[in-house]
């Protein structure tokens, strides 16, 4: 990284923007979950409220928060287009959530409140004008990567059944590349077209699948209610990382990083988490069933 670059260990910017996204994510839904479990237990009366910020849970939630506010700063300073993209993706899903959940108006002024807070502490120590820049200058293009999914679609449409294997498209790119050669493309830098390239509807149809199926757990998870706020909202926060690095993709190829990697199955695991006495019940089912 270069000197005073705030993305290390990772040697990219976009790579460092799309795990600390993740991981806000995911922070912030523990942080909603905490809010929505703490105050549920505080008496009514603004007297009540106000003490409640002194108690050592409130101290906790807090410092929870600055940490979002930290990672949400974090990501915006690296002045990644795609990561900026997928911060504000994570805020608007994280918004939706909060407007949908059965809050109290009071508890979700307040997620409201910490998410714009969120807001203020990331675009008040950015430069806007650079980052306005940053996007109009990449108009149409996006920062050169419009040539190489040109040429990747061409990979694809010439090798449609089964690409050219995976881990191939820098040779095929020796090839196919038709932008300037001061810059030798190795990725796509949009991971949905380089699976397509590589593995073809021999790779993209099971891959779908899996998608639908994963998709469907997670639905059923939701629908079973058999959370408690806190698991509600640590399962929300898991589906909000895993909705912005996959909008992310679309401009990069972050995945393919191995810490991004374990952060992204860290967060499909706790998306599709069954609780452990959903397990037990269907432990105690299954040895009836077979009595």
């Amino acid at each position: 990284p270069k000197p005073g670059a705030p993305f290390a260990p990772f040697i990219n910017a976009n790579h460092f923007a799309g795990w600390m996204v993740m991981a806000m994510s995911l922070a912030m839904g523990w942080f909603a979950g905490g809010i929505a479990s703490a105050l549920r237990a505080v008496a009514p009366g603004w007297r009540n409220r106000v003490l409640w910020f002194a108690s050592q849970t409130a101290s906790k939630l807090l410092l929870t928060a600055f940490g979002v506010a930290v990672m949400a700063l974090a990501t915006a300073i690296t002045y990644s287009r795609g990561g900026l993209v997928g911060l504000t993706t994570a805020l608007l899903i994280s918004s939706a959530w909060v407007l949908r959940w059965k809050l109290s108006a009071g508890r979700r002024l307040v997620s409201l409140t910490c998410l714009a807070l969120v807001v203020v502490v990331a675009v008040s120590r950015v430069d806007v004008g650079r980052t306005v820049a940053d996007f109009e200058g990449s108009g149409l293009n996006w920062g050169g990567r419009q040539g190489v999914w040109r040429d990747t679609r061409r990979i694809v449409s010439d090798y449609p059944l089964a690409g050219t294997g995976l881990n191939t498209f820098g040779i095929a790119m020796l090839h196919y590349q038709t932008a300037p050669r001061g810059e030798y493309f190795v990725e796509a830098h949009n991971d949905y077209l380089q699976l397509a390239a590589e593995g073809g509807l021999l790779l993209g149809v099971p891959i779908l699948i899996a998608i639908a199926l994963f998709v469907r757990e997670i639905w059923r998870r939701f629908k079973e209610g058999a959370d408690d706020e806190r698991t509600y909202w640590l399962r929300a926060g898991a589906v909000t990382g895993l909705c912005s690095i996959a909008v992310m993709e679309v401009f990069d190829f972050t995945l393919q990083m191995p810490g991004a990697a374990v952060m992204f199955v860290v967060l499909a695991a706790i998306a599709i988490h069954r609780p452990d006495y959903l397990k037990a019940r269907r432990g105690v089912q299954t040895r009836d069933d077979e009595g």
